[in-house]
């Protein structure tokens, strides 16, 4: 389905976003693994899936030869599948316990292909990955102990629409040659003894607020529908179960609770339509061509400066139709990230 883009000037939206503002209340699900483990070049036919560590990158031995291990991470992505809601960003955190020395170098993570399971998985035994680089951060750091996050957003969103199978992820020095410096990472496994400290997946989602309204049966609803909320990116906004034929109207504001010295939400039934409300402040609106399907996706693209990071943008779409129809849709709060 085409995505019109909002026909905002990137100079009031980023002023907009860049005030001050309410925020968003944080819709997010932490998610432990439902497997891990690291496997080891130097022993390619040991298991390490019981221990207390998860470990990656290259490493030397005592005689400075070099070894690689790679660390295998799966999630039950049951609760995120139930929502039905695409994502707005998913991250992987882990936590760098320990390291050899200063500095740090990239490993990468890459889409695993095949399954594999935590008891049995070896360097020797281990399933193929995909050769794509999904994420990379950077480790190895004795100075900058603590957590490390990977942004898997794509892989996740790949895995709950079904273009991808979900055998979780592997992550690996991303050259594995001898030359050169190591930097591996030690970190704690979901077996170690501390729960605070278990890597997890952060998956989060937008700020739904506010009833949807319409003079019909359905209501349409307003969710992210993809793209990425950082700064010079787009982020695209889907309303479901609208009309087809409607005129859609888009509005963007930095606030759910206020808007011209009045309280949020803010009752439409002066203008004939009792049971629907303003969500969010009408700051910035724009309009859009009548809807051939009932579905209206929209890109709106952000302003590249990082005075936007950390703020919310709120938004709600509105529907009018010939002869007299009128609905909308409930607010949505998007976080502005990195």
């Amino acid at each position: 389905m085409s995505r019109p883009t909002a026909l905002v000037a990137l100079v009031a939206l980023a002023t907009l976003v860049g005030s001050a503002a309410d925020a968003a209340v944080a819709q997010t699900l932490r998610l432990t693994p439902l497997a891990d483990a690291h496997t080891d070049s130097s022993q390619p036919a040991v298991n390490f899936g019981a221990d207390p560590e998860l470990s990656f990158g290259k490493d030397r031995d005592a005689a400075g030869t070099a070894f690689y291990r790679r660390g295998h991470v799966l999630f039950d992505l049951t609760g995120p599948q139930s929502l039905g809601r695409t994502p707005l960003r998913a991250t992987f955190h882990w936590y760098q316990s320990r390291s050899s020395a200063a500095g740090c170098l990239d490993v990468s993570l890459h889409r695993v292909l095949q399954p594999w399971a935590e008891a049995s998985v070896t360097f020797a035994t281990q399933p193929p990955h995909d050769p794509v680089v999904a994420a990379t951060a950077c480790v190895g750091d004795s100075f900058s102990l603590g957590w490390k996050s990977f942004d898997v957003t794509d892989l996740l969103r790949d895995w709950l629409t079904g273009v991808a199978p979900n055998h979780g992820f592997v992550i690996r020095d991303p050259r594995e040659s001898s030359a050169g410096a190591s930097r591996p990472g030690f970190g704690h496994s979901r077996e170690n003894g501390n729960p605070s400290l278990v890597p997890y997946l952060e998956v989060e989602y937008g700020d739904r607020f506010g009833n949807p309204c319409s003079m019909r049966g359905a209501v349409p609803l307003l969710d992210v529908g993809g793209g990425r909320a950082a700064p010079g990116a787009s982020v695209v906004l889907t309303t479901v179960s609208v009309i087809t034929g409607s005129q859609p109207f888009a509005i963007f504001g930095v606030s759910r609770t206020t808007w011209a010295g009045g309280a949020l939400p803010f009752s439409l039934g002066f203008a004939g339509f009792p049971f629907c409300d303003l969500n969010v402040s009408p700051d910035v609106t724009a309009g859009f061509p009548a809807l051939a399907a009932p579905q209206f996706d929209l890109a709106v693209p952000l302003p590249n400066v990082n005075s936007i990071v950390g703020q919310t943008l709120f938004a709600q779409t509105l529907f009018v139709g010939a002869p007299v129809t009128f609905e909308a849709s409930n607010g949505l709060g998007v976080l502005i990230d990195d």
